[in-house]
């Protein structure tokens, strides 16, 4: 009891918090936390305005050369607001490094360049990937919410008297042209190419790359403009060949507009390009919007090729994808793209001079290409595909002969070397302004593919008023099924070459069933 006692003086004299508080003070005091790493950044920090009126291109380097000293990634934040720069945006990433790009909204965060050069150049460098890390993740790149525009100055021009002369013409004064710009007269647009570019100016002429066909009146009005490369360029480098994760592309809400004119017929500007990417391995853009001046040269929506082996891609996924008036919506290729798996959907490429999707290969490694539910207006061709695998194309709707196609040959779908395809559940039309014959399908193999090609089908397709006829089976197309198809022509239905192996079911034919028949 006397312990006790003792015990309870004690508490007393010494409350339970001065208590916890001597045992704390014997402790070693804590260390302090680390300062939080940055990972975010924006131009707005280093002095960038975003007022339409400011040159940015400074801080936009300086933020870009800060978000890279991160030592995994790093975000660029991009407010609302137009920011104006002079120079191409570097963007060089190593080994497994991230960088994102993120703003308000496409046409709500704008990037406008005032002179003729490419937008955003990224680049991949990965050439010691087995050694990278533990985890072996690759580099990646995303961009969202953010509009790229070409807004390059335009300069108007009154032609003098007497201007017709070969290649040149004359002006009072020539004040604001400079070789390398486009002319272009949606007037006179039969007289002046539209690839019409300046190679040399004087005070009163300048001289033109072609020809000027036809005479071009004193007093006709004539606006010359510049063309950049690409909005948006993505050069991979990356080597699979350890078998390490690869390096990924996002892109999503995104605006390109290859014109600042104020209106479809006066240019301000030009990209030839909207996206390219070159060997790159994983691609995913979601909502691109592409837009490019009706007059002048019109250039590629997005561009994807690569070198095989060294840079085979894995797969890409083209989704939401609106493209205008370009000389081809997507083009796939350039003489090699080694993709493994290209998927498009839900995507409208309007207007395209040439061909609505291009896939076009030196060989057949590729291995699978598909499109659906897909909307193509087109002049040449609304698919045009040369040395590929497997190609499967569903539900989309086509048009083709209209624009620049005037008068020309149009296929719906022009297969070169394919070894095997399907083609189900398409609408195709031809434009009725188009004076030019036409194809709705096209199978051309040559004889090397003989042991290449397998089964394929075409079924179930509706064929509108193409001019020549319905589908022609040339040289060496093998192994096709063709049944359940409906086509309204005045040309001839069905063609197949004495070489082509080819079996036709029951088709509707100008409103009538009719039996088949096969051709070996």
């Amino acid at each position: 009891m006397v312990g006790m006692t003792k015990l309870n003086a004690m508490i007393f004299r010494f409350p339970l918090p001065a208590i916890a508080l001597l045992f704390l003070s014997a402790l070693p005091a804590a260390a302090e936390p680390p300062p939080p790493v940055k990972t975010e950044f924006s131009p707005i920090e280093y002095g960038a305005r975003f007022d339409g009126v400011t040159d940015d291109t400074e801080a936009w380097k300086r933020a870009i050369a800060q978000a890279l000293q991160a030592n995994y990634g790093a975000a660029i934040t991009v407010p609302a607001g137009r920011s104006l720069v002079r120079e191409t945006l570097r963007i060089p990433l190593t080994g497994n490094k991230a960088i994102a790009i993120r703003g308000m909204g496409a046409d709500v965060s704008e990037i406008v360049w005032t002179e003729p050069v490419d937008g955003i150049t990224v680049s991949f460098k990965d050439h010691a990937s087995h050694a990278r890390d533990a985890f072996a993740t690759g580099g990646k790149f995303s961009f969202e919410g953010v509009s790229l525009i070409h807004g390059a100055p335009f300069t108007k021009l009154v032609t003098s008297a007497g201007t017709p002369s070969g290649n040149t013409l004359h002006f009072a004064s020539t004040k604001g042209l400079a070789v390398g710009m486009y002319v272009s007269s949606h007037v006179n647009k039969a007289k002046i190419s539209a690839s019409a570019a300046i190679t040399a100016v004087t005070d009163t002429s300048v001289t033109l790359s072609e020809d000027v066909t036809g005479e071009v009146p004193a007093g006709t009005e004539l606006v010359f403009f510049h063309i950049a490369n690409s909005a948006l360029r993505i050069n991979g480098d990356s080597n699979q060949r350890f078998g390490v994760e690869s390096p990924e592309l996002y892109i999503r809400d995104t605006s390109i507009h290859g014109f600042s004119g104020g209106d479809l017929f006066t240019p301000g500007g030009s990209w030839l390009n909207g996206i390219v990417c070159n060997n790159q391995t994983v691609i995913r853009i979601d909502g691109a919007y592409i837009t490019f001046s009706r007059c002048g040269t019109v250039g590629t929506g997005i561009l994807i090729q690569g070198e095989y082996p060294t840079h085979l891609s894995d797969d890409h996924h083209l989704t939401n994808i609106k493209v205008l008036f370009g000389d081809v919506g997507i083009n796939l290729g350039n003489g090699n793209p080694g993709f493994e798996g290209l998927f498009v959907e839900n995507s409208s490429l309007v207007g395209c001079e040439r061909y609505g999707i291009w896939a076009h290969t030196s060989n057949s490694i590729t291995d699978e290409l598909t499109v659906t539910g897909c909307h193509i207006n087109a002049g040449r061709a609304a698919f045009k595909v040369n040395g590929m695998t497997q190609v499967g194309l569903a539900n989309n709707f086509v048009i083709v002969g209209c624009g620049a196609g005037h008068g020309a040959e149009a296929v719906g779908f022009d297969f070169k070397n394919v070894a095997c395809f399907t083609l189900t559940g398409n609408l195709l039309q031809f434009d009725p302004k188009n004076a030019g014959g036409g194809w709705g399908v096209i199978v051309d193999n040559d004889a090397g593919w003989g042991d290449k090609t397998w089964s394929s089908v075409i079924g179930h397709n509706s064929f509108m008023t193409p001019r020549t006829g319905g589908m022609a089976f040339r040289n060496h197309a093998a192994n096709i099924l063709v049944n359940g198809n409906s086509i309204v022509t005045a040309g001839k239905p069905v063609e197949v070459a004495e070489t082509a192996k080819v079996n036709v079911g029951i088709n509707q034919i100008n409103g009538e069933m009719v039996g088949g028949f096969e051709k070996k």
